[in-house]
C-alpha cells in the first residue's frame, strides 16, 4: 500500500475505534469484580479517547471493575454530549471537536464570511450542531442551511476541489489533509468557546463502582496529559509506531480537548450556561460531583 493510502486507512481504523470503545478489550478481568453498565452515545470521536485508554491499558481492571457496554435503557452510566443527560457527574471532554477546513488557504477568512451561505458538515459533527450554530451566530454568521453529507461524499468532492469548505472533526480534517495536502484549517470552533462541558458523564445511581469508574478515567486523563503522543499512539497500537495517531493526539492536546480530571467544576459549567446554553439549570441542580470528587481524593490510595 502506498504511504498516502496507508495514512488514510490508519485514520479510518482510528475513527472507527474511537466511535466504539467496546472494540478494545485486551485483557479479561476477574469475574468477581463488580460490573458497571455504560452507554456511550454515537459519534463520540476524540471525546471517547480517555475511555479507550482506560479500557486498552487496563485501568478499569486496575480499579477492580468490569465495564459492560449497554444501550441507554440498560445502563447505569451515560456518556454523551453535555446536557443530554442530567445530572452531570463528570466531564470527559472540554472542547468541541469542530474543525472548519478548506482545500485552499484564505488568510482573509472570518466566520462571518459564512453568513447566508450553506455549510457542508459531516455526520460526525451532528452531536454538536446546536453549539456550532450558536458559535457561528456569535460571529454574525447565520447559515442558509446545514447540509449534512456522508463522509465518503465529502472526501470525493474534496479530492476534486468541489467544496469551498466543510465542517468536520479532527480525525476527518487529517484525512482530508492527506487526500489533498493543500487543505488548511480555516477555523477551530473550540477557540471560541473556552473550556466548556462538551461530552459529559451522567450517573443514574451512585455507588462504589461509579467512583472506581471515574478513578479509572482520571488515570486515563493523567496518562493522556503526561505521556508523549508518540508513546501513547504506540501503546494504543499494540506497541507499534503509529505516526498518524501520534499527530492526531498531539494536535488534540494542543487544542485542549480533554480536562485534567473528570471533576465537574463550576466555572467550566457556568461558561457553557452563560455563553451558549442559557436554559441549562444552575450548577447546583445540573451537577452532582460527589462521586468525581471522591474518585479524585482516592487517587493513588
Amino acid at each position: 500500500m502506498r504511504p498516502k493510502g496507508m495514512f488514510i486507512a490508519t485514520l479510518a481504523i482510528l475513527a472507527g475505534s474511537l466511535s466504539s470503545c467496546g472494540g478494545f478489550q485486551r485483557q479479561a478481568t476477574p469475574p468477581s469484580y463488580p460490573v458497571i453498565r455504560v452507554h456511550i452515545a454515537p459519534k463520540a470521536g476524540l471525546s471517547a479517547l480517555p475511555v479507550t485508554i482506560a479500557q486498552k491499558l487496563g485501568f478499569f481492571a486496575h480499579e477492580h471493575i468490569r465495564v459492560q457496554w449497554r444501550p441507554a435503557n440498560e445502563s447505569v452510566v451515560d456518556i454523551g454530549p453535555a446536557g443530554s443527560s442530567w445530572p452531570i457527574a463528570g466531564y470527559l471532554s472540554t472542547r468541541p471537536d469542530l474543525i472548519l477546513v478548506s482545500p485552499t488557504p484564505d488568510p482573509a477568512f472570518r466566520l462571518h464570511s459564512l453568513d447566508h451561505l450553506p455549510l457542508a458538515a459531516s455526520p460526525e459533527t451532528a452531536p454538536d450542531r446546536n453549539l456550532a450554530e450558536k458559535i457561528l451566530a456569535k460571529h454574525h454568521a447565520h447559515l442558509s442551511h446545514w447540509s449534512v453529507m456522508p463522509t465518503h461524499v465529502i472526501e470525493q468532492l474534496w479530492s476534486h476541489h468541489r467544496l469551498p469548505w466543510a465542517l468536520v472533526n479532527l480525525v476527518q480534517a487529517q484525512r482530508l489533509k492527506t487526500i489533498d495536502p493543500s487543505t488548511v484549517v480555516l477555523a477551530w470552533l473550540g477557540a471560541s468557546t473556552g473550556p466548556i462541558p462538551n461530552w459529559g458523564i451522567a450517573v443514574k445511581q451512585s455507588n462504589m463502582p461509579i467512583v472506581r469508574f471515574l478513578s479509572a478515567l482520571n488515570l486515563a486523563l493523567w496518562y493522556l496529559h503526561t505521556t508523549t503522543p508518540t508513546t501513547l499512539a504506540q501503546e494504543l497500537s499494540n506497541n507499534r509506531p503509529n505516526p498518524p495517531l501520534a499527530h492526531l493526539v498531539g494536535t488534540a492536546q494542543r487544542y485542549q480537548y480533554w480536562p485534567l480530571t473528570t471533576v465537574p467544576d463550576a466555572p467550566t459549567y457556568n461558561r457553557r450556561k452563560t455563553m451558549w446554553d442559557t436554559s441549562w439549570p444552575p450548577f447546583s441542580q445540573g451537577v452532582d460531583g460527589k462521586a468525581a470528587h471522591q474518585a479524585l481524593s482516592e487517587t493513588g490510595k
